[in-house]
C-alpha cells in the first residue's frame, strides 16, 4: 500500500501543472489591424451605393418641399403627378435602404466571420508556440491574473501577421 502511494505521490509530482491563457476577445477584435481594414474595405465597396441612397433621399426632400410650397399653385393633375412621383420615389428610396441593410449585413458578417477565424488561428499558434494547455476566452472566465492573459501577445501576433501580409 505504501509503495502505491509513493509512485502515486511522484508521478503527480512529476507532472507539471497545466499553463493555461486568457484572452479579451472584444480588446482583439477591437484593436487588431485586420478589423481596420476589413472597416476600410466595407466602406469602399459600399460608398457609391452610399452616395446613390443620399441622392436619393435629397430628391426625395426636394420633391416633398415642391409639393408643399407649391401645392396650392398647382393644377389638380400636377398635384396629382407630383404626389404620385413622390410615392414612387418614396418606395424606390425604401427598397434601396433595405437592400442596402441586407447587403451590408450580410458582408459585415463575412468580414466579421474572416477575421474570428484569424484571431482564433493567431490564438492557437500562440498557444502552441507558448506550450499553452489551455485558452479561455473572456466570456468564460470570471477572473484572470495578468499572469495568464495573452491577449497583448494574441494582438501583436496580428499585428505581425497583418504587416506581412501589407509587405507583400
Amino acid at each position: 500500500m505504501l509503495a502505491v502511494l509513493l509512485v502515486f505521490c511522484f508521478g503527480v509530482a512529476a507532472q507539471q501543472a497545466p499553463r493555461i491563457g486568457y484572452v479579451n476577445m472584444k480588446r482583439v477584435i477591437d484593436n487588431a489591424p485586420q478589423t481596420q481594414r476589413g472597416r476600410q474595405n466595407l466602406e469602399r465597396e459600399f460608398e457609391s451605393r452610399n452616395k446613390e441612397m443620399l441622392e436619393m433621399e435629397k430628391r426625395l426632400e426636394d420633391l416633398r418641399n415642391k409639393l408643399l410650397r407649391e401645392a396650392e399653385i398647382m393644377t389638380d393633375d400636377e398635384r396629382v403627378d407630383l404626389e404620385l412621383l413622390v410615392r414612387a420615389v418614396t418606395r424606390d428610396v425604401r427598397r434601396l435602404k433595405d437592400e442596402y441593410t441586407e447587403d451590408f449585413t450580410i458582408r459585415f458578417s463575412e468580414e466579421q466571420n474572416l477575421l474570428i477565424r484569424r484571431v482564433n488561428s493567431a490564438v492557437k499558434a500562440l498557444a502552441e508556440q507558448e506550450h499553452l494547455d489551455l485558452v479561455l476566452p473572456d466570456t468564460s472566465v470570471l477572473y484572470a491574473s495578468d499572469n495568464v492573459d495573452i491577449t497583448d501577445r494574441v494582438l501583436k501576433r496580428l499585428k505581425d501577421e497583418f504587416e506581412a501580409e501589407e509587405a507583400r
